[in-house]
């Protein structure tokens, strides 16, 4: 897959008061292997509070942006090839909290991430989910990091369109 992509995606779903809404993500570049082992290292060892404080600093790797209004910087971008072909692409940053949300449910608060899942299928389609409020923990040796949803269920994205170019045959 070649970068830098840009997408726009409807959301829907997902059991929380966001019910529909559009997307634009950009891409710019992956994380690099160091900066992701540095991430997985920080969370295994000292935490997820620590994950976030990292990430924070963490160089942009694009941006996610809802309906029109100020973009969020994303943070963190992993493709992984797929058997068969496609690309399934891991983008996660720090969640914006605003004072209201703090005062309407503090509970939310504890899932400071946002994920997003995408697959970029061998014929250029394109499915995924988007987590607005996710924690992550990982095991000891860091091989596999867990994501879990505030949500009840993530929110889908559909009716993607993109820069199909960027996609170099499925690899």
């Amino acid at each position: 897959m070649k970068l830098p992509f840009f997408l726009t995606a409807d959301l829907g779903g997902g059991g929380n008061s966001l019910r529909s809404a559009r997307v634009v993500i950009e891409v710019a570049r992956c994380t690099s292997d160091s900066d992701r082992d540095r991430l997985v290292e920080t969370l295994t060892s000292e935490g997820e509070e620590a994950l976030l404080e990292e990430l924070r600093v963490t160089d942009a790797v694009g941006t996610l942006q809802f309906n029109s209004r100020l973009p969020w910087v994303l943070r963190y971008a992993r493709a992984m090839p797929q058997d068969g072909g496609g690309t399934r692409m891991f983008l996660a940053t720090e969640r914006p909290i605003t004072g209201l949300a703090i005062w309407d449910d503090p509970r939310s608060t504890d899932y400071p991430f946002t994920v997003i899942d995408l697959l970029f299928e061998r014929d250029g389609s394109v499915s995924g989910s988007l987590t607005l409020a996710a924690r992550m923990t990982a095991d000891e040796q860091g091989r596999f990091v867990n994501v879990e949803t505030f949500e009840t269920q993530p929110l889908a994205v559909t009716e993607v369109l993109w820069n199909v170019d960027a996609a170099d045959g499925g690899a």
